[in-house]
């Protein structure tokens, strides 16, 4: 579902969901978040903000990731 729509979108997940989206444990997209953050972005054609206390925004043309530092790990 989420592959086949048309309208450019904005993913919002946090760790966990990125996991279950790429397949692969917490522990793994924590350790590497600027990587979770590019994969999910190209896999889904969508822009991606992984939320954290270090918030990412990838986008899907894969240019440069956006990092906001502002928040705190209860995000």
């Amino acid at each position: 579902a989420v592959r086949d729509r048309r309208a450019p979108t904005l993913m919002t997940p946090h760790a966990g969901e990125a996991a279950a989206l790429l397949g692969v444990e917490r522990r793994e997209v924590e350790a590497g978040r600027l990587r979770a953050a590019r994969e999910l972005a190209a896999r889904y054609r969508a822009t991606v903000l992984l939320k954290g206390s270090t918030t990412l925004v990838a986008a899907a043309d894969g240019g440069a990731v956006r990092v906001n530092p502002t928040g705190t790990s209860w995000l």
